[in-house]
């Protein structure tokens, strides 16, 4: 898999000679290579991104659908959200965010801690949310309960004990 603007199929068809077969498209392909071509391909597949690519292409970057208040993420909502599933290439789950959102609390989840569960507020009055941040554990060295924090999210649903509430799922959070 590739993401844009990297032209996988692309550079595939130019490093051919190295194949036995390939196929595919612009973000997702497959091929067959010989053992002894694997080095030679990874530095064409790598000279190729040097050529192509850009610092800015590969830093990471998020599209945010709306910003809202935390007041805003119910189970209706929730639920709303999922309605427009299946999510996918062509239809991205919407990612919402965040500003100046209270830390009520902070902490690391999973058998080895990996894992970063919030609970997070808006305003003095605002209801409390809860958030996970997944393979995101060592974050809490960093954000801490009353911080103030910049967050983007997808929303989701969780279960626990029979009663389902919306749960935002976080993409990133700036302190």
């Amino acid at each position: 898999r590739a993401r844009a603007p990297f032209h996988l199929w692309e550079a595939l068809e130019e490093s051919a000679h190295l194949l036995q077969r390939f196929g595919g498209h612009r973000v997702a392909a497959g091929f067959e290579v010989l053992e002894e071509n694997i080095p030679a391909l990874r530095a064409a597949l790598c000279a190729i991104a040097d050529r192509t690519l850009t610092d800015d292409d590969l830093r990471p970057s998020l599209s945010i659908e709306s910003w809202l208040d935390l007041s805003e993420i119910t189970t209706m909502f929730a639920h709303e959200v999922e309605a427009l599933a299946p999510f996918g290439m062509g239809n991205p789950t919407p990612v919402f965010a965040a500003s100046d959102v209270a830390v009520q609390s902070c902490i690391r989840r999973g058998q080895e801690g990996n894992h970063l569960s919030l609970t997070l507020r808006s305003g003095p009055g605002g209801r409390p949310v809860s958030a996970i941040w997944f393979r995101h554990g060592e974050c809490g060295e960093r954000i801490h309960v009353g911080d103030r924090i910049d967050i983007a999210f997808t929303v989701g649903l969780n279960t626990w004990q029979g009663i389902t509430t919306a749960q935002l799922v976080v993409k990133d959070i700036q302190a």
